[in-house]
């Protein structure tokens, strides 16, 4: 990766499309639409098995729309993880800037904005982009 991984989060109709749209055209950046990994790993109860939480990650909306064909599903959903751990997201994440050609991620999720916290403690050299919605 050549870079830290940027992540645009913020109200929903502000305008995160638009500036993945925008930051996606850079010839070096790619990021996911909605990965929301920390938004499914808090839905799953604790104590989930490493295979269940492996089984519901990869089997979560958020995860299809990344498009991941099955014979990918082991590199951008590594098995033997711990249940809810950010290397599945960071797995995810370059496995699709690889597949663009990009040597560095990120990702457009709104509502990471209520895992800023916890996104930062997996990705300390982050950049995250708040986006505001003027009403």
């Amino acid at each position: 990766m050549s870079g830290p991984p940027i992540f645009v989060v913020g109200a929903a109709r502000s305008g995160t499309t638009l500036l993945r749209r925008l930051l996606n055209r850079h010839p070096d950046l790619h990021l996911t639409f909605e990965a929301s990994f920390f938004n499914v790993a808090s839905a799953v109860p604790a104590g989930t098995s490493d295979a269940r939480f492996r089984a519901r990650w990869t089997g979560s909306l958020p995860f299809a729309w990344q498009r991941v064909p099955d014979d990918a599903l082991d590199i951008a959903a590594p098995l033997g993880l711990h249940a809810r751990d950010p290397a599945y997201f960071r797995a995810l994440m370059a496995w699709c800037a690889r597949r663009e050609g990009k040597p560095r991620f990120g990702d457009k999720s709104p509502l990471h904005i209520n895992a800023v916290g916890p996104l930062l403690a997996a990705f300390p050299d982050a950049r995250v982009v708040h986006i505001v919605r003027d009403p």
